[in-house]
């Protein structure tokens, strides 16, 4: 559509327009990851998901290491977090330890990942159910004054 005095640019603007095609539905979709839930490993051990000196296995079953006291991971006399360990034994300067570590339950390997998600429905509070609470504070419109004078110049000895 075009407004203009001169004819050309009208039948310019008109031929231009008509050239455009819709873009497809799905290419103007936001897909956006949904951010992971940033739950400290300790948590889970806090609230019993995962036991204080269970095994935590590697997807395959070859790397196994114990969950210590201070949620840090002993493993061939290796210590320490998550992903320190888990980068060791994928040979990296860091790794993300919420993919790599699994717990062995009923026969089968159940990622530590999955906890963290549970922890966050049970225990963090969703953009979905957040609730806000009003804080209500007193309106007080005075202003506190000494009887006394602040300084007493008169009687100061100096």
């Amino acid at each position: 559509m075009s407004f203009d005095k001169e004819e050309l640019y009208v039948k310019i603007a008109t031929e231009r327009v008509e050239k455009i095609s819709p873009i497809s539905a799905e290419l103007l979709e936001y897909k956006i990851e949904r951010k992971k839930p940033k739950v400290p490993f300790g948590n889970l051990i806090e609230k019993g998901y995962i036991k204080i000196g269970e095994n935590l296995y590697s997807k395959d079953g070859s790397v196994k290491a114990k969950v210590l006291a201070d949620a840090t991971l002993e493993c061939d006399e290796i210590v320490g977090s998550i992903h320190k360990v888990s980068a060791h034994f994928m040979k990296r300067d860091n790794y993300n330890g919420w993919s790599y570590w699994f717990v062995l339950r009923d026969g089968k390997f159940i990622s530590i990942d999955n906890f963290r998600y549970d922890y966050e429905k049970k225990y963090l509070k969703t953009a979905k159910n957040k609730e806000y609470i009003e804080l209500e504070f007193e309106e007080i419109n005075t202003v506190n004054e000494s009887n006394e004078d602040f300084l007493n110049y008169g009687n100061n000895e100096i």
